[in-house]
């Protein structure tokens, strides 16, 4: 398991007002109780702490296993199905996949991960599955299921937190960030530099907003970070 190497609240800057903390904390102790085992599971395979893993389902659906945004974003952490193949990939071929995700995705999604997602090169290579060549291979339907969603939003974690671990410290704020708006964007975070108060400064609002909402005063690490076994 990780460990998260940061001062919490992270910065004495709050989104969610004072009387909003209890609330907060309740919502996502409602959260981790209702997926629990799926939680559970992921934060094992994954080895991202349960904590960071229900803050990510709160601020992206507030728990809502069919929510869909605008952006055609679905379920519970909120993956638009082209980018959970993408990340899939990627886990890949940097040689992250653990054999609990294996498993679960081989269930999952069946001959499109064991014959499409490991076959694949490179993104947007098309491999045939069942007759049809395709690079993507997840559809929104496998997204609306708790345990697939939050082991491909975890696995997004995971590969961002080790792209933005620096000496001892993972540096969330970068990683809320690129998790907010696309994995290659910032040129893969190299353009995020500074601290903390730097980084807030020069964000959209949107950006700005979600590394608030996480490590913020009155955030959700602060309402809950020691109420979740670690």
């Amino acid at each position: 398991m990780i460990n998260l190497n940061i001062r919490i609240p992270a910065t004495p800057i709050s989104f969610y007002p004072d009387d909003q903390k209890s609330v907060i904390k309740k919502r996502l102790t409602d959260i981790y109780s209702q997926y629990k085992k799926e939680i559970d599971f992921v934060s094992s395979a994954t080895k991202l702490p349960a904590n960071l893993i229900t803050s990510f389902i709160f601020i992206e659906s507030n728990g809502k296993v069919n929510a869909v945004s605008s952006a055609k974003a679905v379920g519970l952490m909120q993956i638009i199905p082209t980018s959970a193949s993408d990340i899939l990939v990627l886990e890949n071929k940097k040689g992250r996949l653990t054999e609990p995700e294996k498993k679960i995705l081989t269930q999952k999604l069946g001959s499109r991960f064991t014959d499409g997602v490991l076959k694949m090169k490179f993104l947007g290579d098309k491999v045939k599955v069942d007759g049809v060549y395709s690079s993507s291979f997840v559809i929104q339907k496998d997204l609306f299921d708790p345990l697939l969603n939050i082991l491909i939003g975890s696995i997004y974690l995971g590969l961002l937190v080790d792209e933005h671990t620096e000496g001892k410290d993972i540096r969330l704020d970068k990683v809320v960030i690129r998790y907010n708006r696309g994995y290659f964007s910032d040129n893969r975070g190299k353009n995020i530099v500074g601290t903390l108060e730097n980084v807030i400064k020069n964000v959209p609002t949107e950006s700005k907003n979600y590394v608030l909402k996480l490590l913020g005063k009155n955030g959700t690490l602060d309402s809950y970070f020691l109420n979740i076994a670690q």
